[in-house]
């Protein structure tokens, strides 16, 4: 398959992958420390709830969780998403959530694949990062990880495209994802460890398409593909399933 990328409208000398790397890398050190700072008490609310209120409405410590929709439909067009997050309570009315997905083809894509059989040649596989933390409102009624919470969260996601021929000769299509956000979610728990998360919210985002030449890399305009695909605005919402330990 020819991969015909060089047709798309490009514009040389904008965004680089580059600076949206190190521009990830900040934030991630920004929020990793804030979660420090906020996780100082750690010890403390960990070892009141477990000594002084055995009554603890929920004794759960971390949280394993999965998007079961991502397979079919993932955070990037035509792509599906194989999510594992994890979420750890960090104090009494606090947590931590780390998430990292694979991206991969998604099911669009192949059940076309017997139709159009040039698309069995496409390859598409990346990346993605989200961190977050979240503050549970509601003291009085409840202990994290359950309830009404707040959440500043940044995520990056990395997809490469390409074909088999052209990926041997260092030629291919990057799509790269970047957003920060502020979340509003509601967090129940069934059964004492069944978890369903429900979140939506606001942010910015940056996206921007790069085609890869060797050791050339040339930007796209992705307007020419969707008009409201640079817009900086970002709406969120989605789910997740789990299980509490």
């Amino acid at each position: 398959m020819n991969l015909q990328i060089n047709l798309l409208h490009h514009q040389p000398g904008m965004c680089k992958f580059s600076l949206a790397f190190f521009r990830l890398l900040l934030v991630i050190l920004l929020v990793t420390g804030s979660i420090l700072g906020f996780s100082q008490d750690y010890v403390a609310d960990t070892l009141g709830h477990k000594k002084l209120e055995p009554d603890w409405p929920q004794n759960i410590d971390i949280i394993v969780k999965t998007n079961p929709l991502g397979p079919l439909a993932g955070s990037v067009f035509l792509t599906s998403e194989y999510l594992l997050s994890l979420e750890f309570i960090t104090s009494s009315y606090q947590s931590s959530q780390i998430s990292v997905s694979y991206m991969g083809k998604s099911p669009i894509l192949k059940s076309l694949e017997d139709s159009i059989p040039d698309l069995e040649l496409l390859i598409v596989r990346g990346y993605r990062i989200q961190i977050s933390h979240r503050f549970y409102m509601f003291k009085k009624q409840h202990y994290a990880p359950l309830g009404f919470y707040l959440s500043p969260h940044t995520s990056f996601t990395g997809i490469k495209v390409s074909t088999k021929y052209l990926n041997s000769r260092d030629h291919y299509l990057r799509i790269s994802h970047f957003n920060m956000n502020l979340l509003a979610g509601l967090q129940l728990i069934i059964n004492e460890d069944q978890v369903i998360d429900m979140y939506m919210g606001l942010g910015y985002k940056n996206n921007f398409w790069e085609e890869h030449q060797s050791q050339n890399n040339i930007s796209i305009n992705a307007d020419d593909l969707w008009p409201w695909y640079n817009n900086p605005v970002k709406f969120t919402i989605g789910f997740k399933v789990g299980l509490g330990f």
